[in-house]
Parts: C-alpha cells; structure tokens; sequence
C-alpha cells in the first residue's frame, strides 16, 4: 500500500491552513503509475493498482478526500478488502491509535453497509416534465431491487428492503443491507430512525439528528452528482464486479448509491 503522505501528517495536520495546503496536492504525490513504483517494487510481480479515494475528516467537519494507492496480485480486491489493508496499515503505522483514526478516516472503519437503489426508471410524463411519482406497486419496487442485486448472490432481499423518497427530484430508493455476514445486518432505519426527505433549507431539516441530516446531504448531493455528470473530489464512482455506485459513510455505516447508467445497463440486461 502506498499513503498519499506520511501517516504523522495524515493523522495530525490541519485540513484547512494555508500552511497545511499538502492535502490539496496528495493526489499528485499518490496517484502514482505502474512505472514510477518500479524502483519500490524492485523484483515484485504485482498484478495491477487500484486507488481508494478515503475522506480525512476535523472536529469542525471540514473534510478532504486523499488517494491511498493499493498494489495487488491476483484478482481486483473488493472495497471490503481494500478497507481491511489500510485498517491494518494505520493501526500499525505507530502514529496515534485506533479510535483516533476511526475519527479521523471514519470511512475506512465501517460496521456495515447499504444497497441504495435509486429507481431512475419509475417516471411519469406530462406534456411539459417528467417526473418521479411518489406513488408505486410494492411488487413493482421488490423486483426491481432483486434485479438490480441479482448478482450479489442474497437471494429474495425483499424482508430486508427499506423504501424512502429524498428531496432531489422526489424520487424513490430501495435500501438493502449487505447480507454476506462480514458486517452488520440492519435495517436503515436503524441508522437514521427519524429521516425524513426535507430539503437542507427547510426549517425542519434541523431538527433531524446530526447524523441523519449527514445522511440526507450526502445522499442528495450524490444523487444530483450523478445526474447531471457533475464531478467532486469526494465522490467518485465505485465498481465492484457487476455494481457501480457513489460511496460515503454515515456513522460507520457505508451507503452505495447505484448509478443511473449502472441501473439502466442492469434492467436492459434483465429484459
């Protein structure tokens, strides 16, 4: 594994002073090639690289995304295994201690995860919009999001989906916890038991907990990101084998927002 910087900087340097700047340019100084890694790697057969983009975050909640560089022989690992290699390395670095850089890369140090399912294609269209009704068949959504999962191997998640609306474009989303046993199974509104989809500037956004007003503003922005095309540099597309999502975490627990070309390319496959 290759840090973007040292571990001491990582773990104790400020994320926003001018004279702490080197975070704005870590992804120069990590995003590095099969050749310029030649003189580390000496005689070592290595079978790719892959980065993981991880969110270093302050007491204040400024936040910055740094690459960590991943060499691997074999297979692809999966982000699982990606996650499990940095741990190891931190933990191990001599520079602070667990809990100490489970608050600062939280990211890396998650308990669980979530399938969320946007359903890009449940539209309704008027002579002048097109939108995404708040209103659907409860078959319809459970079938859609086995589809969508198929190649995860969990079978029927259907006693295990949660369904909720967000505020951007009113759209509708299946949440589906990782049911491989390698982390926690729970329901989503074990995590953010008092969502509701209020946009940020609504006064009664306010007086949803912290963490679930974080769950809310990442999952809009992710959403919106994606489609429009925009682009962010702390969030990027993640594929893992047939699945391509965003990826952020929200109180140890990792959210994966399926992509519309992702979905759109699964449902066209399943027809």
């Amino acid at each position: 594994m290759i840090p973007p910087l040292s571990y001491d900087t990582l773990y104790n340097s400020s994320l926003v002073t001018a004279t702490d700047n080197i975070f704005s340019t870590a992804s120069l100084t990590a995003s590095l090639s099969y050749n310029t890694t030649q003189a580390i790697l000496g005689t070592i057969s290595i079978s790719g690289i892959t980065e993981y983009n991880a969110i270093l975050v302050d007491t204040n909640n400024n936040s910055v995304g740094v690459p960590f560089n991943i060499l691997y022989k074999g297979r692809s690992p999966t982000l699982s295994e990606i996650r499990t290699a940095i741990q190891n390395e931190l933990n191990n670095s001599g520079v602070g201690d667990q809990a100490g850089w489970e608050a600062r890369i939280p990211g890396v140090y998650v308990s669980g995860r979530f399938y969320l399912i946007p359903y890009w294609d449940l539209t309704y269209s008027k002579p002048d919009q097109t939108l995404f009704p708040s209103l659907h068949d409860y078959n319809t959504l459970g079938t859609k999001a086995n589809q969508i999962l198929t190649s995860t191997g969990f079978g029927d998640i259907k006693e295990y989906t949660d369904i909720l609306t967000v505020y951007y474009n009113r759209m509708t989303l299946a949440a589906v916890p990782d049911l491989t046993g390698v982390v926690d199974i729970h329901h989503l509104s074990f995590v953010v038991p008092d969502y509701q989809d209020y946009s940020k500037d609504d006064d009664n956004f306010a007086y949803m907990t912290s963490v679930t007003q974080d769950f809310s503003k990442q999952l809009n922005m992710v959403l919106g990101l994606d489609n429009t095309g925009g682009t962010s540099d702390l969030y990027a597309p993640i594929t893992e084998n047939l699945l391509t999502f965003y990826s952020f975490v929200v109180n140890k627990f990792e959210m994966c927002v399926i992509t519309k070309q992702c979905y759109t390319d699964i449902m066209e496959s399943t027809q």
